[in-house]
């Protein structure tokens, strides 16, 4: 993605470079689909002791984001500019008690330290590739989910106009519909 953005930045042409932090919602199912059976199973841990900030951005609010950041660019408003897309700071431990309410189960209570999280997706992956398997667990998930992120969307509201539309209540029911259907009310 690094080096994909400095290509961009060194063209003639005018460009905008979104980026959003990670994408829930229907269609976004790598690693969301694991982390709600667990909770559904009651066998998730917060990593860490779960006061980190996460940042996901729901897939209707970055599609938004595009839609704004072409009409902006198509109408000379804003060129050569890179924007943060993401929703509203929440712990991993409101997200998952949150996750947990509308799953109608107990929240998680127990916690994993953040090497061992990591030590878990290093042995996995290494048995992966000794089997001849695709991995289902990457670093990058247990880094979203463990690290203290937080990014300010205030250049994104001021040249774009975009502000996150969907709350996180709101984007996880309808994401946990379209993933168990008739189980989520």
């Amino acid at each position: 993605k690094l080096f994909a953005e400095y290509a961009v930045k060194q063209c003639k042409l005018d460009w905008l470079i979104l980026r959003p932090s990670a994408i829930y919602g229907p269609g976004f199912d790598a690693g969301f689909k694991q982390m709600v059976e667990s909770v559904k199973k009651g066998a998730y841990k917060i990593i860490g002791s779960g006061e980190n900030h996460i940042a996901l951005a729901y897939v209707d609010d970055v599609v938004n984001s595009f839609v704004l950041a072409l009409k902006a660019l198509l109408a000379n408003k804003v060129k050569k500019q890179d924007f943060i897309i993401t929703g509203l700071p929440v712990t991993q431990k409101e997200c998952f008690n949150l996750l947990a309410k509308q799953l109608h189960v107990k929240p998680p209570k127990k916690h994993a330290p953040k090497w061992l999280a990591y030590l878990y997706v290093f042995v996995h992956q290494l048995k992966s590739a000794l089997q001849g398997k695709k991995p289902s667990v990457f670093r990058e998930y247990v880094s979203v989910l463990a690290e203290d992120r937080v990014f300010s969307t205030k250049k994104a509201q001021k040249f774009l106009g975009w502000k996150p539309r969907v709350s996180l209540e709101q984007g996880m029911r309808a994401y946990l519909k379209y993933l168990l259907g008739s189980e989520v009310k």
